[in-house]
C-alpha cells in the first residue's frame, strides 16, 4: 500500500519489522466500542458477592463422567436468574421516556458468548434466550451450546451488510440506531434482552471479580472460581465460591430491592434450585 506525502512517497504494511506489525482492527468490533462509550454514561451501581457453587458444579462433574456431557455453568446461572427476576420484575425494567417504566413479565437474557464472524472469534454479538424463567436448565444448555457453533456472519444478514458499509455510513448509522435503540425499551429488549451475562471467569483461574460497563438496568459479571474453607453444621468444609460482580442501573433500582434480590438470586444457585 503506497501514498505521497509532499515529495516523498511513504510504503506501509509491506515492511517486515521485529518490533511489531500492523494488523486490521475488526470492523464488528466498532459497535462494542459505541455501546461502551454509552455504558460510560450511565448511573451504575455494583455489587460485589461471592456465591456457593460447590453444588451445581459437582453436578456438572457428575454428568460428565456419567456421560460425557460437558453442562454449562453460565447456563444454570441464567435459569436461576430467570427465576429470580420473575419475583423481582422491577430489576429488569426499562425507562420510558421521563416518567414511566416499562415491566416486562418475560426474561431475555443476552448472553455473551464466543462466536464467530468470517472464522474470527468475535464475543461482540450475544446470545439472547428469550423467555429464560420459563425454560429449563437444559433448554438453556442447549442454546447456548448451538450459539457457540454458529458462525454469525452467515446467519446475521443485517451484519453482513454492516461490515459492507464504509467507514463515514457505518459512523452515521450507528448514531442513528444507538439514538434511537437507547429511548425506546421495547427495540432494547428486541435486540438485547432485559439482562446482561458475562462470564469473564472461564478465561482463567482463582477468584477475582469484573466491573464492567454495563448497557442494562441488570448486568451481572461472573469471575473467577476459587475454593474457601467454610463452617457448615459446626464442621470446616472446602467449598467452591464464584466472585460475582451484579450491576445494576441506579436510576431504576435502589439498594434496598437490589439486596432482596441478590438474596433471593443466591440462595437459588447456592442450594441447588432445580437439578432433581
Amino acid at each position: 500500500m503506497e501514498f505521497f506525502l509532499g515529495r516523498t512517497q511513504v510504503n506501509i504494511m509491506q515492511k517486515t519489522n521485529e518490533r511489531f506489525r500492523i494488523v486490521k482492527f475488526p470492523k464488528v468490533r466498532h459497535i462494542y466500542v459505541e455501546l461502551l462509550r454509552r455504558g460510560n454514561k450511565r448511573n451504575t451501581i455494583h455489587a460485589f458477592i461471592e456465591m456457593d457453587v460447590t453444588t451445581i458444579r459437582n453436578y456438572i462433574r457428575k454428568v460428565k463422567e456419567e456421560t460425557g456431557q460437558s453442562l454449562s455453568l453460565t447456563a444454570y446461572i441464567a435459569y436461576c436468574l430467570g427465576r429470580a427476576l420473575d419475583k423481582h420484575k422491577y430489576i429488569h425494567a426499562y425507562r420510558k421516556g421521563l416518567s414511566k417504566l416499562v415491566v416486562f413479565n418475560e426474561v431475555d437474557i443476552d448472553i455473551a458468548i464466543e462466536r464467530k464472524v468470517k472464522g474470527s472469534h468475535a464475543p461482540v454479538i450475544p446470545l439472547t434466550v428469550r423467555s429464560a424463567n420459563t425454560k429449563t436448565f437444559m433448554a438453556i444448555h442447549e442454546e447456548i451450546r448451538k450459539a457457540q457453533q454458529e458462525d454469525v456472519g452467515k446467519s446475521n444478514q443485517s451484519l453482513k451488510l454492516f461490515l459492507l458499509l464504509p467507514r463515514f455510513l457505518e459512523e452515521w448509522l450507528m448514531k442513528v440506531f444507538w439514538r434511537r435503540y437507547f429511548n425506546n425499551p421495547f427495540l432494547r429488549n428486541r435486540s438485547g434482552g432485559t439482562v446482561m451475562i458475562t462470564a469473564v471467569g472461564m478465561f482463567g483461574g482463582g477468584a477475582g471479580w469484573g466491573l464492567p460497563i454495563a448497557n442494562h438496568t441488570l448486568g451481572i459479571t461472573l469471575g473467577g472460581i476459587g475454593k474457601k474453607p467454610v463452617v457448615i453444621n459446626d464442621e470446616i468444609k472446602i467449598r467452591e465460591h464464584m466472585s460475582v460482580t451484579l450491576s445494576f442501573d441506579h436510576d431504576i433500582v435502589d439498594g434496598a430491592p437490589a439486596a432482596r434480590f441478590i438474596d433471593d438470586f443466591k440462595g437459588l444457585i447456592e442450594q441447588g434450585y432445580g437439578l432433581d
